[in-house]
């Protein structure tokens, strides 16, 4: 577990904090931006207007929101779990 701690400093580091509940504010407040971040492109991929049969420049577009919110939506999981991790070790918990 001394590998995962390791880690958890070195991301506690990066984010400017000191320990595991300031860690987990600042993750929480991350994940809360990712799922508005998520929810705004569902918004903009549901207004794109659906076309016809040949895949059209306004097709790609969509394809390429509908993908970014796939990658938004895997970030927002690897953050919670990071949190739940930080949680973990905050309660002493391997």
């Amino acid at each position: 577990m001394v590998h995962i701690y390791r880690d958890l400093d070195s991301v506690a580091t990066a984010l400017g904090v000191t320990n595991d509940a300031d860690a987990c504010a600042v993750m929480r407040h991350l994940e809360i931006q990712a799922s508005e971040l998520s929810s705004a492109l569902l918004r903009l991929h549901n207004s794109v207007p659906q076309h016809g049969r040949r895949i059209t420049a306004i097709d790609e577009f969509a394809i390429a929101i509908h993908e970014a919110s796939k990658k938004v939506n895997d970030a927002w999981t690897q953050l919670l779990d990071l949190r739940l991790d930080f949680q973990a070790h905050e309660r002493g918990e391997s």
